[in-house]
């Protein structure tokens, strides 16, 4: 892996004042960018963006003063959606969503200031529920997702009955 520093990238000539900005990009061994993020007095400021070793973006999240602050999307190799969630502050916040690679919704929660707070979904393969539950007051109210296991250590969605 190769990382190269990119000192004042995005801080005009004239800003003297401004403070400092360096992006740091990290690369594979083919060249091709593997992640750049980047950095204001040391702490992550801007989009951090990550990408496949063909080149594809992998994810984006945006930091402001060392938070994760804005949007943080992600894709499949195939460029299909992956999951999109919202922070501010460094804390969950909104409707956070993940997808099959096929682009079948997987989850669906809900954030307020970093804690479940809302309706909370959550789809197994074949479309069937595996939970759907609402979060009010700190308690949970609905089908949580019952699993089992089966004695290889993975869990597995139970069958009704």
């Amino acid at each position: 892996m190769v990382i190269a520093l990119v000192a004042g990238a995005g801080v005009p000539p004239h800003a003297a004042s401004a403070p400092a900005t360096t992006v740091v990009v990290e690369r594979y061994a083919n060249g091709r960018v593997r992640r750049e993020a980047a950095y204001r007095n040391g702490r992550l400021d801007g989009l951090v963006r990550g990408f496949y070793e063909n080149g594809a973006l992998e994810y984006q999240r945006a930091y402001h003063d060392g938070l994760e602050d804005g949007e943080h999307l992600g894709w499949y190799a195939g460029g299909a959606a992956k999951f999109d969630y919202h922070y501010a502050h460094g804390l969950s916040e909104g409707v956070q969503r993940q997808w099959y690679p096929d682009g079948r919704a997987f989850t669906e929660f809900e954030y307020t200031h970093g804690h479940e707070l809302g309706r909370q979904r959550m789809w197994n393969p074949d479309r069937t529920i595996r939970s759907n539950y609402v979060i009010r007051d700190g308690r949970r109210y609905g089908l949580i997702g019952a699993m089992g296991c089966t004695g290889r250590g993975k869990p597995e969605p139970q069958e009704s009955r």
